[in-house]
């Protein structure tokens, strides 16, 4: 199983805590393959309203 991960902050407090957390159970359960986004990292073009 493939899952992607999203992460909104460059910070490494609460959410990345439970994140990683997670990804141990669900690793447990059987064969998984996580993919790590950081938003700061990643190139989005959004519209904007002026």
């Amino acid at each position: 199983m493939k899952i992607v991960v999203i992460h909104g902050s460059p910070r490494k407090g609460n959410t990345y805590k439970a994140t990683k957390q997670f990804k141990e159970e669900m690793e447990k359960q059987g064969e998984v393959e996580f993919v790590d986004f950081f938003y700061q990292k990643i190139c989005l073009n959004f519209a904007t309203v002026v």
